[in-house]
C-alpha cells in the first residue's frame, strides 16, 4: 500500500494532537495518579466516651507530584445516617502523615463510630473505627439514682407500715407549739418493734443523703 503525502500529513497531525492532549492532561493533573489514603484511629482513642477527643493520624502515599489536597472528614454511627464534616487543606510533595483531631458530640449515643476521610471531589477515600461508650461517671450516677429510688421506696413502705400498725400512735401525737417540740405519747412505747425499724430507716436514709451529696458534688 501506497502512503501519500495526504496519509503523512494525518498520521503527523495525529500525534501532534496526542502529543498535546497528554501534555494537557499532565499539566492539570489528570494523566497522575491519585494520592491513596489510609486512615488510622489512634489506639489510645480505640474506646472513648460522649464529650471526648480523639485523635487520627492518615497516611497519604503514592504522591507524585507537589499539590494541595481537599480532605473531607465524616464522623457517623455504624448504621446511621447523621454524620458530622469537616475539610481539611493539606499541601502535600511527598508521603507523607498528618494528624487531626475530632471532639465527639456530648449527646452521642454508646455504639460504633466510623471516621471516614475522602479526597473531595474523587472516589478516594479510607476510613477506620471506633467504640463510644458511656462515661463512668454517667454509670455512676444512674446506680445512684436507682439506688435513691429504692431507698425512697421502701421509706415510703415503712411509712405506709407505720401507719397501719400504729394508727394509736398518730392518734396520740401531737405538736407543742409554745416549746417548739414534738409531744409524743402511745402506749407500749419500749415493746414498738416496727417504731424502731422507723428509726433505722431514718438513719439510713441520712446516711446515703449525704454520701450522694458528696459523690455527685
Amino acid at each position: 500500500m501506497k502512503i501519500t503525502i495526504k496519509n503523512y500529513i494525518v498520521i503527523i497531525l495525529g500525534l501532534t494532537i496526542g502529543f498535546l492532549l497528554l501534555v494537557g492532561m499532565e499539566y492539570t493533573g489528570s494523566a497522575t495518579k491519585a494520592p491513596q489514603l489510609k486512615l488510622i484511629v489512634q489506639e489510645d482513642y480505640k474506646e472513648t466516651t460522649p464529650g471526648s477527643t480523639i485523635k487520627s493520624t492518615l497516611v497519604v502515599y503514592e504522591v507524585e507530584r507537589i499539590e494541595r489536597l481537599y480532605l473531607v472528614y465524616t464522623l457517623r454511627k455504624v448504621g446511621s445516617t447523621e454524620e458530622t464534616s469537616k475539610e481539611v487543606n493539606l499541601d502535600i510533595e511527598k508521603d507523607t502523615t498528618s494528624q487531626e483531631e475530632f471532639t465527639i458530640p456530648k449527646e452521642s449515643e454508646p455504639g460504633i463510630y466510623q471516621l471516614r476521610v475522602k479526597i473531595k471531589d474523587t472516589e478516594v477515600s479510607s476510613s477506620d473505627i471506633f467504640e463510644v461508650k458511656k462515661s463512668k461517671g454517667e454509670t455512676k450516677k444512674t446506680i445512684l439514682s436507682i439506688l435513691t429510688y429504692l431507698l425512697i421506696f421502701t421509706f415510703l413502705s415503712t411509712i405506709a407500715i407505720l401507719v397501719k400498725k400504729n394508727l394509736e400512735w398518730i392518734k396520740n401525737f401531737r405538736v407543742n407549739l409554745n416549746q417548739i417540740l414534738f409531744d409524743i405519747k402511745w402506749s407500749a412505747r419500749r415493746n414498738n418493734f416496727f417504731l424502731k425499724y422507723f428509726y433505722l430507716a431514718i438513719a439510713i436514709l441520712i446516711i446515703i443523703i449525704i454520701i450522694l451529696w458528696k459523690v455527685i458534688r
